[in-house]
């Protein structure tokens, strides 16, 4: 079982995503809430720090297989991943809700949401190089799918480097963390 810790990219999205995650629809945004969504995404580009941790294996560890194996199914390999923003970002959001800086906190909220999604769906495209012929299943959350919470700790425990930790209640700090399992399954022929 080999854990990896990378550095990625610093993956930003557009303004209009930033937009439909606050609850915007771009065609309905106005100049304000454009220029708003582009300042969020300057801001986060400054302070974010970036970190993706993989372990991927013939099988999960003993005590994430209870969780994740019947709702996977039938893999060639499985990986775990957990991906984080750091902790810059619950700092810069605190400073701005100090301040009463409401909309760009919600915008600066909005685009990191995106962002460390986008840190997820290029961890799985990094390993999907890793796996030819294979094909990923739906990644798997504590939280989602029927996975209970309780998961969230024992993948955090896996990536002991990268300075997330897990409350009592399985809430992640830094909070633009996520952590996910997927299965890889050989790709069907048709």
């Amino acid at each position: 079982m080999t854990v990896m810790v990378l550095e990625p990219p610093r993956l930003l999205p557009d303004a209009a995503r930033v937009l439909w995650r606050s609850g915007t629809p771009p065609s309905k945004a106005g100049r304000d809430l454009e220029k708003g969504a582009e300042e969020a995404l300057s801001l986060l580009a400054e302070t974010m720090m970036p970190s993706v941790g993989i372990l991927t294996d013939k099988r999960l560890p003993a005590y994430l297989d209870e969780y994740f194996a019947p709702k996977l199914g039938k893999t060639g390999h499985v990986t775990v991943l957990m991906a984080t923003l750091g902790h810059g970002i619950d700092e810069y959001l605190s400073l701005l809700l100090s301040r009463r800086e409401t909309l760009k906190a919600h915008m600066f909220n909005s685009a990191a949401s995106e962002s460390v999604e986008l840190l997820a769906a290029w961890a799985q495209m990094r390993e999907a190089s890793r796996h030819p012929g294979m094909d990923p299943t739906s990644r798997l959350a504590p939280g989602y799918y029927g996975v209970p919470l309780e998961a969230q700790p024992l993948i955090v425990g896996l990536f002991p480097g990268m300075g997330v930790t897990c409350t009592e209640s399985c809430y992640l700090v830094p909070s633009k963390t996520l952590t996910g399992v997927w299965g890889w399954v050989l790709r069907k022929r048709f």
